[in-house]
């Protein structure tokens, strides 16, 4: 069995970026509902949130990093709209290419089941934890989402 570490040292070489604070890519690969708790002190609620405040951060950033990229090399438009809203099978397939898949913490409720909605949040959350761990450097956040 992959350990954590090891997992999250494997997606850090993958997406070429070593964080300085690992727990922000902790709690990029932490779904909604797998720590903390809704109706708790406001730092469990913050917990239960997950990766979702990261995921807010990264998805504008991917969408504005791969959009200038399509107007940039002409990209058509089923290439742009597989970039922008990839299928559920495409998101596993990089999941588990990147080493991510093994990394993330579920909600107890998905019985160990990685749900296309857990991924949908995992790969923005990734880039907003990057664009926060580097201090906003937009280039360090175009590379790794070139990487994703």
């Amino acid at each position: 069995m992959v350990t954590l570490d090891y997992g999250l040292l494997q997606s850090q070489l993958f997406i070429n970026y070593v964080f300085t604070d690992i727990l922000l890519l902790k709690k990029a690969l932490t779904a909604p509902g797998a720590e903390g708790d809704k109706e708790g002190s406001q730092d469990e609620q913050d917990k239960y949130e997950g990766n979702r405040k990261l995921a807010s951060i990264g998805k504008p950033l991917y969408e504005l990093i791969v959009r200038e990229k399509i107007l940039v090399e002409g990209a058509l438009r089923k290439a742009a709209k597989d970039l922008i809203e990839p299928t559920d099978a495409q998101l596993e397939d990089k999941a588990r290419l990147s080493g991510l898949y093994g990394c993330i913490k579920l909600n107890p409720r998905q019985k160990g089941v990685v749900q296309p909605k857990t991924l949908r949040l995992v790969f923005p959350a990734v880039i907003g934890a990057v664009w926060q761990d580097c201090g906003t450097s937009i280039g360090l956040v175009e590379k790794v989402v070139e990487r994703l």
